[in-house]
């Protein structure tokens, strides 16, 4: 399978939204406090086979739902709380940072990541202010705009 996949994280909400590219098939999974597919998402990702494909997923969106997954498995829950905490920890860590060791293989093996930043900066990551919307730029995209929340906001 080749999936495209993204996730936005804000303090009282979760989602992962995920695209076959090949029979664009799609899944949404959220957790708030008005839906929660904990369950179908720590199924989806452990039993997920084939090639991931996303923006800046190797340093964000992969930890992100590594720790989801590790936690899930440990305690049978992860609080919107302790996801946002993770999530904050992750933009603001260096590359390297030891406290995201654990959570670098949590993922089954059978993932092939696909990291379009990461290709596109020819791995210079953070250091050059690469964005998406930098990219969409680049690209000519018609259409490029904000998010309309900020991600320390709650969203209403």
């Amino acid at each position: 399978m080749k999936l495209l996949y993204d996730i936005e994280c804000y303090p009282n909400m979760f989602m992962l939204g995920c695209k076959n590219y090949e029979t664009k098939e799609l899944w949404y999974f959220e957790i708030s406090e008005h839906r929660n597919d904990s369950k179908s998402m720590y199924n989806f990702l452990r039993r997920f086979d084939g090639f991931s494909i996303s923006f800046n997923g190797l340093h964000y969106d992969k930890p992100i739902l590594a720790y989801f997954v590790k936690t899930y498995r440990e305690q049978g829950y992860v609080t919107n709380e302790e996801r946002k905490a993770f999530s904050d920890l992750v933009i603001n860590a260096e590359e390297y940072d030891e406290r995201l060791k654990p959570y670098r293989y949590i993922l089954p093996k059978t993932w092939i990541d696909i990291d379009f930043m990461r290709y596109w900066s020819r791995g210079i990551r953070q250091s050059k202010k690469i964005s998406l919307k930098s990219l969409g730029v680049a690209l000519g995209h018609e259409e490029i705009q904000e998010l309309p929340y900020h991600h320390t906001k709650w969203l209403t």
